[in-house]
């Protein structure tokens, strides 16, 4: 039967499957005796293989071959069985590797530069066991296809959240002794850093109740940042915020949201939140001070009044949104001129429970599928407050008693952040729920929307339709949800618009409607879709009513052809971490607080995707780089020189490497198949030309990664 669909007399037959490849021996075993006995039969040769050997055989058919530049989303096992669930199922957990990605590479940086001899006085030792390791390690188990796709049982899922934390807890004793090394250098003095994994929720017990305090900010990308930041606070005024040079910070000072206080539940959300901007050197950190001084001056700085009005427009110097009624229905763009109505809502859909006559499948971990293609709205009427300050306007949103929302716009910036606040889903009327958020347009995009391939290139979607087959649509919400790990996009090429939203964890998402995108932030079901985790997505939460999800969107409204969208999911990526320390007198005795390990910022282009040591020798160094555009978007490659590149070190030379790190790129050979549609046999070795000169420069094409062995030497 396979034989029917392959072009050659070669068949590749798969061994092992969930559920049943758990003895080695037996397996063996019995495939051995299904070998011979097959053998028997001069027709068949049968025989243990790879699937590159499997490849080469096809490939030395000399055939010609179809081009598929499509993936295989969304893949279905019956006709109502699309396996599109999993895009959100477990929505904590998904945000929480994405959180720990970029941790985990701030990790390795302050890991690596720390071993800097500074005044003959190296790393100090952290705790034993504390190291990027831990962390690496735990990321690597939770990319299982069990893992952050959310399709194990509830205790397997706490069990991979609780090594996590674990590894974040090591890489927090790493980051530790890293930054006491680079601002102390050989001093005794040892600074207590601490870090406030609740910041969120606008929670955290070593500062909050402070009256002064310093601390650092990192940021693990490799151009200056301004990045708006936020702090819980405990007076309602009289805060000064410093910068490392001295310089006073605007400040915004608003009162704590009571959807804020019931998520911290014990936890103890403070009563304030202090908004800022900070501007943060290229792969670097800089150091700013807190203070209050309302006791001393009795003079304070009253919190802005909100506006609860329905209708009203809130501005910057990029942005202008309005509402009416209390929801959005229109973004400007200053920078660009484009004007857009946008409407947003919250909707969801009633889990199916498999008790149809068309249809026994239930909605679960794996499968989303909804009683309804049409999602129910939350509600009609939303009551809102609005703040207004010198960093940052807000709108606060209130849909229900499960569901809220706060829409700001931040000086100096062009998107706008919507932070949702979901859960707990009720469940007491039977119903399983399913929710989005619904941004509609009037833009005319022709069942076409974009999304992207695991945060790089963008795919083309076509409703109801696959490039590859005909398709016969049976389910028009769950059929048409692809995955959307970093951003989903609408484009009306006659207005030369695009409208895009970018997420802060991987979700599911669709345009159901022309000018319309959702994505599913949350989903409770009560029933197993029996595809093997054998319970439903009913998560509990930390008070065992439901989990509550807060996450966030961002929002942009720009020309076609711009690429503002590439350089905003590299910040959403790429995360600042803070660590905070003493007393302000505290830091006056201590050394470096402005640090930069760059001589010069990367292209707009370039993202540095790793710097780590290279475990393979001494003074090795493992450096990735990648062109985030892609063909369309900017066709021109990109040079840097790496020798240089680094403040503290030179690269003395690289030795290329293929994406994993594992093998010489100069001892790979790739096969050159020939294609029915006019591309013959590709040669790539154009693409990766070796680095050359004294600076040793690379060129990176768009969408290309390029992976180094580098052996440096301090500078002295």
């Amino acid at each position: 039967e396979q034989a029917k669909h392959h072009r050659t007399s070669d068949i590749m037959l798969t061994m092992g499957s969930d559920f049943q490849y758990m003895n080695a021996k037996i397996w063996y075993k019995n495939i051995d005796k299904l070998m011979k006995y097959a053998n028997k039969d001069s027709r068949v040769n049968a025989f243990y293989s790879t699937p590159s050997k499997f490849t080469k055989a096809l490939y030395d058919a000399d055939l010609r071959w179809d081009l598929k530049t499509d993936d295989f989303f969304p893949y279905a096992d019956c006709p109502s069985c699309f396996w599109t669930g999993y895009f959100t199922s477990r929505p904590a957990l998904k945000g929480y590797v994405r959180e720990l990605n970029s941790f985990l590479q701030s990790c390795r940086h302050l890991e690596f530069f720390s071993t800097r001899p500074v005044s003959s006085v190296k790393f100090r030792e952290p705790v034993v066991g504390a190291g990027s390791h831990v962390l690496e390690q735990a990321m690597g188990v939770a990319q299982h296809h069990d893992a952050v796709s959310g399709t194990e049982k509830q205790h397997v899922a706490n069990d991979y959240a609780m090594r996590l934390h674990m590894g974040q807890s090591s890489c927090q004793h790493l980051m530790k002794a890293a930054l006491n090394t680079l601002i102390n250098g050989p001093s005794t003095i040892v600074l207590n850093f601490e870090f406030c994994e609740y910041l969120n929720i606008s929670t955290c017990g070593h500062i909050q109740d402070s009256v002064s305090y310093w601390f650092i900010v990192y940021n693990p990308m490799g151009r200056v940042r301004e990045i708006p930041l936020r702090l819980p606070v405990k007076e309602s005024g009289g805060y000064t915020l410093n910068d490392v040079a001295g310089n006073k910070l605007d400040v915004d000072l608003f009162p704590v949201s009571s959807a804020t206080k019931t998520i911290a539940g014990g936890n103890g959300a403070s009563e304030y939140e202090l908004h800022f901007i900070a501007e943060v050197p290229p792969l670097g950190y800089t150091r700013f001070e807190l203070q209050n001084n309302a006791k001393k001056s009795r003079k304070i700085a009253k919190i802005p009044k909100p506006h609860s009005s329905d209708n009203f427009t809130m501005k910057n110097d990029k942005m202008s949104v309005t509402f009416s009624d209390g929801k959005l229905t229109n973004i400007l763009d200053l920078t660009s001129g484009v004007s857009l109505d946008v409407k947003q809502d919250f909707l969801w859909y009633n889990s199916s429970t498999g008790n149809t006559q068309h249809s026994k499948q239930a909605s679960g971990a794996y499968i989303f599928r909804p009683n309804s293609s049409t999602p129910v709205l939350v509600t009609t009427e939303v009551k809102i407050l609005n703040y207004n300050g010198k960093v940052v306007n807000e709108v606060r949103q209130t849909f229900s008693k499960w569901l809220s929302q706060v829409v700001r716009i931040f000086e100096g910036k062009d998107y706008v952040e919507f932070e949702y606040t979901v859960g707990p889903i009720p469940f007491r009327d039977g119903m399983g729920r399913e929710v989005v958020s619904m941004f509609c347009t009037p833009l005319v995009t022709h069942g076409t929307w974009y999304t992207d391939a695991n945060g790089r290139s963008m795919q083309k979607r076509v409703r109801n339709y696959r490039p590859t087959w005909t398709l016969n649509q049976t389910e028009p919400a769950a059929g048409n949800y692809y995955p959307v790990n970093s951003r989903i996009a609408l484009v009306d090429e006659e207005k030369g618009v695009q409208f895009v939203v970018l997420n802060d964890r991987s979700q599911g998402g669709a345009s159901l409607a022309d000018g319309c995108v959702e994505l599913m932030v949350h989903r409770r079901t009560l029933v197993d879709d029996k595809r093997g985790v054998g319970e439903p997505i009913n998560e509990t939460g930390q008070f065992g009513d439901g989990l509550i999800i807060r996450g966030k969107h961002y929002v942009i409204a720009k020309p076609a052809k711009d690429t503002r969208h590439r350089s905003l999911g590299e910040e959403i990526m790429m995360s600042p971490v803070l660590a905070f320390s003493g007393s302000i007198e505290e830091k006056d005795s201590l050394g470096k607080f402005n640090f930069s390990a760059l001589t010069t910022e990367l292209p707009l282009q370039i993202h540095l995707l790793t710097l780590m040591h290279d475990n393979a020798s001494a003074n090795t160094l493992l450096l990735r780089f990648e062109h985030m555009f892609e063909d369309g978007e900017d066709n021109s490659s990109v040079s840097i020189g790496i020798a240089k590149l680094f403040k503290y070190f030179t690269v003395t030379s690289v030795t290329e490497l293929g994406l994993a790190a594992n093998v010489k790129l100069s001892d790979i050979s790739r096969l050159h198949f020939a294609t029915n549609n006019g591309v013959e046999s590709r040669d790539w070795s154009h693409v990766y030309e070796a680095p050359y000169g004294d600076d040793l420069t690379i060129n990176l094409k768009p969408m290309q990664i390029r992976t180094f062995s580098a052996i440096y030497e301090w500078d002295k």
